[in-house]
């Protein structure tokens, strides 16, 4: 496995006795520190102020290798600690011996097992099966070390840059990567893995978790963004540190907003225009065309059930069309509580600008499809 790993000892503190708190650990640094090292929190000077105390806890946690989180009883410090190892891109083993049972434990981690001894047992697995790399490939032929953590933090990226969840979806997503590097087809090198074939792996993976419709909405476009910046790199351009913005007009553009052929829309009517789209998607309509650069709005499928308030919000998301937003705006109609749309824009290379600006105003005034909930 290469160079000793070191192990990160998480579990109660706070309110337990002396044996609680260093029984088990000191049991497991004795069995095992001939092939691990361990990072023990229970070592860690007294009298920390609360800042000291959890930026210390950060520290030794970026500094580990894994996180065992020994959860015997429920904890708010392990939790926290879980947590901030799966942000960091740190493999996660919980034992879980009084069967608590938590979903949101089993999520955080790659892993959930009954004792201690199973923790270290799985860890060594894990740990063996990431050793199958020996280097990562870069394209003009240098190496570099495998990171977990490295490929969490492209995820993460491409999740900012179209508005998804940063933390739980690239948590959700990076074991499985791992598994299908470790047992896919070889990279052509013995012993490494080349940077295309971890771009690869990660838009399969992508790609199977937007397929799943119970999945979509968190996962859709991730991909785009990514395949975007590498267009970008790859060119020479330097991607920008901020999403750049359009400007507002104070009123509505003169945009085309119409459905194809006459067909009815949600609101069972045809629309040739604006005025035809009823109150309180007209506003939503409206908000879309004070976004300069907007050639067309086009409407298309509508159906399903309306599961939100009594106002209108949109979702939208990049299309593989460069020309092309896609958007779907959730309203309460007379045939059903969604409409589909797709936003042409006239210049491909000002669509980000267009897609950032209108992501902004539309969470700005509560009509981005999910900000009420995070607003709630």
């Amino acid at each position: 496995m290469g160079a000793r790993k070191r192990i990160y000892l998480a579990g109660p503190v706070s309110n337990c006795n002396e044996w609680q708190k260093h029984a088990w650990r000191e049991l497991t640094k004795r069995r095992h520190g001939d092939e691990f090292d361990f990072e023990d929190p229970t070592d860690f000077p007294s009298g920390l102020t609360e800042f000291a105390l959890v930026h210390r806890d950060l520290e030794a946690i970026r500094a580990s290798d894994a996180v065992l989180a020994n959860m015997w009883k429920e904890s708010i410090g392990t939790a926290f600690g879980i947590a901030h190892a799966a942000r960091e891109g740190r493999p996660v083993v919980a034992v879980d011996p009084n069967g608590l049972q938590s979903a949101v434990l089993a999520f955080y981690s790659d892993a959930v097992v009954q004792s201690v001894h199973a923790g270290i047992h799985h860890l060594r697995d894990l740990f063996r099966l990431e050793s199958k790399f020996r280097a990562v490939i870069k394209k003009g032929g240098g190496e570099e070390e495998f990171r977990r953590s490295k490929i969490k933090r492209s995820i993460e990226n491409a999740c900012r840059a179209c508005r998804r969840d940063a933390l739980i979806v690239p948590t959700y997503v990076l074991p499985a990567v791992i598994e299908h590097l470790a047992h896919g087809r070889s990279a052509g090198v013995k012993g490494a893995v080349t940077t295309s074939r971890i771009r690869e792996v990660v838009w399969k993976v992508l790609a199977e978790h937007e397929a799943n419709p119970s999945l979509r909405d968190s996962f859709v476009g991730i991909r785009q963004a990514w395949e975007e910046f590498d267009k970008r790199r790859r060119g020479g351009i330097r991607a920008p540190s901020a999403p750049e913005r359009a400007r507002l007009e104070e009123r509505p553009l003169d945009v085309r907003v119409f459905a194809t052929k006459a067909h009815k829309t949600v609101w069972d009517r045809a629309v040739r225009s604006r005025g035809d789209i009823p109150s309180p998607a007209r506003g939503l309509f409206d908000e879309i065309c004070r976004v300069p650069g907007i050639a067309e709005i086009r409407l298309g499928p509508f159906g399903g059930a309306h599961g939100g308030g009594p106002g209108a919000v949109a979702e939208l998301m990049v299309s593989k069309d460069r020309r092309i937003l896609e958007g779907k705006c959730h309203v309460q109609a007379s045939l059903g509580g969604f409409q589909c749309f797709q936003i042409r824009v006239h210049d491909p290379a000002k669509r980000e600008a267009i897609f950032q600006t209108l992501l902004d105003r539309l969470q700005e005034i509560g009509m981005l499809a999910g900000a009420r909930d995070r607003e709630a």
